[in-house]
């Protein structure tokens, strides 16, 4: 049985799941065995899949993990997130604090994860949201968005007033009104949960 790891190779994700729960100490450990082994590097060629940073934090090193840029992933609607996917929130808070810099949210996809969960700056903290829905929007507003999955920016319309139900780390509902810049972001994240990467869906169905 193998824990959750998930490899990079030549810009597409692959992912092999199994049964145990994806614990940081097995996928260590897994990663110094099969790594080294002549077997495993003559099945793969070597690449950069994790990043720790130096920086210690509670539980360990933080994990950072390679900005997905695969367009046909990118554009697959996301599948629930459940209490099994902690770790995976977890890489996806480690690697938005790494590109804090020029980055103020992420969803799973963009680490190569098809699981509906994002994380962002909420006013200065960092906010996970497990299985985000927005119930209601008000306002509505032309934006222009940038992204670190894509090229360039592409423009959009945002609205000015949401209400969010979502799922908190103990997947506990929860439901509130968020506006201005953080409503915006969340939309953001959102969208890439749906798959949606610019004014309209692949495939030609256009955004609602």
């Amino acid at each position: 049985k193998l824990p959750k790891i998930y490899l990079c190779i030549q810009r597409y994700v692959y992912i092999i799941v199994s049964a145990l729960g994806g614990e940081r100490k097995e996928l260590e450990k897994y990663v110094t065995l099969h790594l080294e082994s002549s077997a495993f590097q003559k099945t793969i060629e070597p690449f950069p899949f994790l990043c720790y940073n130096k920086k210690k934090r509670s539980g360990g090193l933080a994990m950072i993990r390679e900005i997905c840029k695969d367009e046909f992933f990118l554009s697959q609607r996301a599948e629930p997130a459940t209490a099994d996917d902690l770790a995976i929130a977890q890489d996806l808070l480690d690697t938005l604090t790494a590109h804090k810099d020029g980055c103020v949210g992420m969803a799973a996809n963009m680490i190569g994860c098809n699981k509906r969960i994002i994380a962002f700056d909420n006013n200065g903290d960092y906010m996970v949201m497990f299985n985000p829905v927005i119930v209601k929007k008000s306002a509505p507003y032309d934006a222009e968005e940038g992204c670190l999955s894509l090229t360039g920016t592409q423009k959009t319309k945002r609205y000015q007033t949401i209400k969010v139900q979502w799922q908190n780390e103990q997947f506990q509902t929860r439901i509130k009104t968020f506006t201005g810049w953080t409503a915006q972001i969340i939309q953001h994240e959102s969208d890439h949960c749906e798959g949606i990467l610019n004014d309209f869906l692949l495939f030609g169905h256009w955004k609602q």
